[in-house]
């Protein structure tokens, strides 16, 4: 949860939104996205456990419908199957 001042900072946005920005080019592997070496991925997860269990991470949120369509299998069966991503 955000102090008072961050929430208020937040509201901001709502009244006066940034700017537009217009893009040139979408983005692609090494041209603005990062793809994981599988290598580092079971370092990721002991963050990421380690951070829910200290409350600073308690939900996935997908911030683009493309997004939100490319999770959909995964969040589906996280929330009504099994609960556990480790058997997917």
């Amino acid at each position: 949860m955000g102090s008072p001042e961050q929430v208020r900072e937040h509201l901001r946005f709502f009244v006066q939104p940034p700017p537009f920005i217009r893009l040139t080019r979408a983005a692609t592997v090494a041209d603005g996205i990062h793809r994981l070496h599988p290598a580092d991925l079971e370092g990721y997860r002991r963050r990421q456990t380690e951070a829910a269990r200290q409350g600073r991470f308690t939900k996935f949120v997908p911030a683009s419908g493309g997004a939100t369509r490319m999770f959909e299998l995964l969040l589906h069966y996280f929330y009504h199957v099994d609960g556990d991503l480790k058997s997917v």
